[in-house]
């Protein structure tokens, strides 16, 4: 299904439905909710079909999800884990809408995954060794990056023009707000060394959640700098841009943030070149299957 963390397992999420599907069929139902969605994606001429199967299915997992999400335990957590991931990918994936799907804005549907992101938190509280080390273990064993290894220079330049601007002088933040924007700087440009250097795809849905939660709540404020970071981390998310579910996220992300900045002032402009300009060289490549 192409929802793959990093190269090295695929095999896991193939094999999804033998490990826990048999014993928790809400973890067959968000599967088969994902597989409907991607046959939609696959078969435009029967998307309404295979869209209906997907609301029929993520339906049925959601009711059977939400029941046990205040009994997460050492048998359960594994589905638990695995259903989190994967309604995570149903919402990027029905963002971007379809003749069947009405399409929510990409900025929107981050504030929703945050909202599931933390619930993957919740399920690997007190189990993160027990899923870690089980069935799934693969989706954690990302390769070590090499010592001295460093992001593109693009990337560091972008980078360190975000912590200059953050940096400025001139800036009316709090000291806090300011730390904050660089935490946040960093961390972004350390999930591009995981994605450019050990090809770690989950670096891409994770950063949000290795972010502080004061920041997240700037960003739903339309926070300026925030958004301008966010305009940045539609960049890493053009790394999974030919994956069905993601296609075109990344863009629109870009796009959205960008055209909010410069309505508030033309002065942004110049700020969100280099991601519009990436944004741009993908727009034209064609869906992958």
């Amino acid at each position: 299904m192409g929802i793959s963390r990093h190269d090295g397992d695929s095999n896991i999420w193939q094999n999804m439905p033998f490990y826990d599907g048999m014993t928790y069929p809400f973890v067959l139902d968000a599967v088969l909710a994902v597989a409907a969605l991607h046959k939609a994606y696959m078969e435009p001429q029967s998307n309404e079909q295979y869209t209906s199967a997907c609301l029929f299915y993520q339906s049925q997992c959601l009711r059977a999800y939400h029941s046990q999400l205040s009994d997460i335990n050492t048998d359960n957590c594994h589905a638990m884990f695995a259903v989190s991931a994967l309604i995570n990918v149903l919402t990027i994936a029905m963002s971007r809408g379809s003749t069947s799907l009405v399409a929510t804005s990409p900025l929107e549907t981050l504030f929703t995954t945050f909202k599931l992101l933390r619930g993957i938190q919740v399920v690997l509280h007190g189990n993160f060794d027990r899923v870690r080390s089980a069935h799934y273990k693969d989706i954690f064993a990302v390769p070590d990056i090499p010592p001295n290894a460093t992001v593109s220079p693009e990337v560091a330049h972008a980078t360190k023009e975000l912590l200059r601007l953050a940096s400025d002088e001139t800036n009316e933040a709090e000291p806090d707000r300011i730390e904050m924007y660089k935490t946040s700087i960093t961390t972004l440009q350390d999930h591009f060394l995981q994605v450019e250097q050990v090809h770690n795809f989950g670096a891409v849905i994770a950063f949000p959640l290795a972010l502080s939660e004061t920041a997240t709540e700037l960003l739903r404020a339309r926070d300026p700098m925030m958004m301008l970071i966010f305009v940045h981390y539609g960049v890493l998310y053009l790394h999974v841009h030919e994956r069905w579910w993601a296609y075109n996220f990344g863009c629109r992300l870009i796009w959205e943030l960008s055209d909010a900045l410069h309505a508030l002032n033309a002065s942004w402009l110049p700020l969100t070149s280099w991601a519009r300009s990436k944004a741009a060289n993908v727009r034209a490549t064609p869906p992958a299957r």
